[in-house]
C-alpha cells in the first residue's frame, strides 16, 4: 500500500501538467494494520501520513483500519498531516467531539475552482458516526455557497451512498 501513495503522488503530478485542475482524496484504509508497529524517522508517528503528505495529497476520510488504531494514537499521527482529515459525523462518545484534527469538511482551491470535501464514515471503537443524512444536509448547504462543486468522501456501503445521494440533492 505504501509504494501505491507514492505512485498516486506521481500520477497527481502529471495530471496537474496536463490539465491544470486535480485534487487527491482518499476514502479510508490508507492504514497499515501494523501502523503502531513502524519506527519513522524524524519522530513522525505514522509512515503512512508521511508518504501521503509528500504524495501530495488533499483530504482523507478516516476509514476502519485508521479508526481502529485508537484515538489517542490517531490523533499524534494526525498531527503530522499536511492536507485535511475529514469526518463529519465521527466523534468521541464522552463528549460528542472531533477527534482534534479531524474536521467535518475542506474547501480545495484547484486549477480556477473551488471544491468542497465533506467527509462521512462509519465509527470504530472508541470513534462513534452520527446519522450521515443528518450531518450532510447540515453541511452540504453551506458548502454549496461556498465552492463550485460539492463532493461527499466517504467511507460507508453502497446503500448509505445511495441514501445520501437520494436525500441531500444538492452533492455534485
Amino acid at each position: 500500500r505504501l509504494q501505491q501513495i507514492m505512485k498516486v503522488g506521481a500520477l497527481k503530478v502529471q495530471i496537474k501538467k496536463e490539465s491544470g485542475a486535480v485534487i487527491l482524496l482518499d476514502a479510508g484504509d490508507a492504514f497499515s494494520p501494523q501502523e503502531m508497529a513502524f519506527a519513522h524517522a524524524g519522530g513522525k508517528t505514522s509512515p503512512t501520513i508521511d508518504l501521503m503528505t509528500r504524495a501530495g495529497y488533499d483530504a482523507i476520510v478516516l476509514g476502519q483500519q485508521e479508526l481502529g488504531l485508537g484515538s489517542n494514537f490517531l490523533s499524534r499521527a494526525l498531527r503530522d498531516a499536511e492536507f485535511s482529515v475529514l469526518g463529519a459525523n465521527l466523534h468521541r462518545p464522552q463528549n460528542g467531539r472531533f477527534l482534534l484534527q479531524v474536521q467535518p469538511y475542506a474547501l480545495i482551491q484547484s486549477g480556477g475552482f473551488r471544491v468542497g470535501v465533506l467527509g462521512l464514515g462509519n465509527g470504530v471503537g472508541s470513534i462513534q458516526s452520527g446519522d450521515v443524512v443528518l450531518a450532510a444536509q447540515y453541511y452540504v448547504p453551506f458548502l454549496k455557497q461556498q465552492a463550485d462543486v460539492v463532493i461527499v468522501l466517504t467511507y460507508l456501503d453502497a446503500a448509505a451512498d445511495s441514501t445520501l445521494a437520494t436525500d441531500v440533492p444538492d452533492i455534485d
